[in-house]
């Protein structure tokens, strides 16, 4: 995959020599498929779950009346079955490229930093180790695993939301946009609270850095800081910017 993106960022760099490759763009379409063949299952999956409720509505109303015949419940039954095998499977596959598709973006990302890395002069290397750099990168990366399993949402909620509107009206008629326009209407106010955390948020991320930062030179000096005891004064500062890190952290997650 590392060389696929080189080859699109080479592309790039081809068609305009005089303008920053596009890194977004490049990893786009080295995944299109794999990205189209993710959202594209969870959007079944979805549409899966919504026929399903409406076969078992069909399934209880063939069951609870009399007047039809015995088989048409068994029909029901045989159908439903079979869809929930299938979004069973889709469900699999989906979760599998989930974690598949960030893991293989974020590991190809510290592959072309690396490569990168090993490029730069020895001034510059002196300034900063490779592994460090790269350890830097590579926790600043972590997001790919831990949001981007859920970004298909973004897309594939719309088809759901469609859907089960479809099939609230078959069933409810139009007091089921009561409940749709609630949902509808609590975008604006997820908006607000992304507004709230989004502080604490770049807080977090100042003090990440002046921690780690801290901690490298304690780790460089360390022969120093022994020499005029000056350990146990560095190490309260960390366990300070520590202790806000804790409590910004605490405060993103309420």
């Amino acid at each position: 995959m590392k060389k696929k993106i080189n080859y699109h960022l080479q592309i790039q760099r081809e068609k305009s020599p005089y303008k920053s490759p596009n890194v977004t763009l490049a990893v786009l379409k080295t995944m299109k498929w794999q990205l189209v063949l993710w959202i594209l299952i969870h959007t079944v999956f979805f549409l899966l779950r919504v026929l399903s409720a409406w076969v078992i509505k069909m399934l209880i109303d063939s069951y609870s009346n009399p007047s039809l015949p015995t088989w048409e419940a068994y029909k029901w039954s045989g159908i439903l079955s079979l869809i929930l095998v299938i979004s069973f499977y889709c469900e699999h596959h989906y979760d599998h490229l989930s974690y598949l598709v960030p893991t293989y973006i974020r590991t190809s990302l510290i592959s072309l930093i690396y490569s990168k890395v090993t490029q730069l002069s020895t001034y510059s290397l002196n300034q900063i180790s490779t592994g460090k750099l790269l350890n830097l990168v590579a926790s600043e990366l972590n997001i790919f695993e831990l949001s981007a399993n859920f970004s298909s949402h973004a897309l594939t909620s719309i088809f759901g939301l469609c859907a089960s509107t479809a099939l609230l009206w078959i069933s409810f008629g139009p007091s089921c946009l009561v409940g749709i326009g609630t949902i509808v209407l609590s975008i604006p106010l997820q908006k607000v609270f992304e507004s709230l955390t989004s502080k604490p948020k770049h807080d977090k991320i100042e003090v990440t850095d002046q921690r780690i930062k801290l901690t490298s030179e304690l780790i460089e000096g360390i022969r120093l800081l022994k020499m005029y005891a000056w350990e146990l004064r560095f190490r309260d500062m960390v366990g300070v910017l520590r202790k806000q890190e804790v409590l910004l952290m605490t405060k993103i997650v309420i």
